[in-house]
């Protein structure tokens, strides 16, 4: 995945996985301005299993909108009543 040339954009990131302590689901929600680079960072969060990426194909998500996205993600997310990580 993270030779994917999509992620040198700047984007929101979503790690999914199993919260160690409880066993239940577990996600934890980021932004970047170079998604490669800061899933590289999270190669020691030992939970997730899985990523999630939104990248902009044609430079339309641009850092001012990528804070917008990760609320919307974060409140979405303390709906599914996921542990949040």
């Amino acid at each position: 995945m993270l030779a994917r040339e999509e992620l040198t954009k700047s984007g929101v990131y979503i790690l999914l996985g199993v919260d160690p302590d409880t066993g239940k689901p577990a996600a934890y929600i980021g932004e970047a301005e170079v998604v490669r680079d800061r899933l590289k960072q999270h190669r020691d969060k030992e939970f997730w299993i899985h990523a999630i990426t939104f990248v902009s194909q044609d430079e339309n998500l641009t850092k001012s909108h990528i804070p917008f996205w990760k609320v919307g993600s974060s409140k979405k997310q303390r709906r599914s009543r996921a542990s949040m990580l």
